[in-house]
């Protein structure tokens, strides 16, 4: 099988269309599938035409489905809700990543090709998802 490319991308949108669950359809968690496979359309969108507007697409997707599989009874704004997200190992490594690339181009003069590949490449977990480091 041959790696992904962005011209790959271009033939794949249209067959994309058709895995997306029927409206009407709300058994389960169509809602979710319905806007991951959005979230799936536009990335391949941005990867093709890299604008502001299809990159917010992909944002307000993938938003929609967390929000819809968000448990609405928890406070939010209760401090023990807070630092529950705060101390996840997840969140920690996330967070000191973010602040590890932010302190790179705040250092950089310019965004030379060696930085930018490093920005790239240093987020790999030896192939395992988010999942499988738990």
């Amino acid at each position: 099988m041959s790696g992904f490319s962005f011209a790959s991308s271009f033939f794949l949108l249209p067959y994309l269309l058709y895995t997306i669950p029927e409206p009407e359809d709300f058994a389960g968690y169509c809602g979710q599938a319905q806007e991951t496979c959005s979230a799936i359309y536009y990335t391949l969108d941005a990867c093709i035409n890299p604008t502001l507007k299809t990159i917010l697409k992909v944002a307000e997707y993938l938003v929609a489905g967390i929000e819809l599989f968000h448990d609405w009874n928890v406070d939010m704004n209760s401090p023990e809700y807070i630092e529950t997200i705060a101390k996840h190992p997840f969140a920690v490594r996330e967070m000191a990543k973010q602040n590890e690339d932010l302190q790179r181009l705040k250092d950089a003069k310019t965004l030379e090709p060696k930085l930018l590949e490093w920005l790239r490449t240093t987020s790999h977990n030896n192939g395992k998802s988010l999942i499988d480091l738990s």
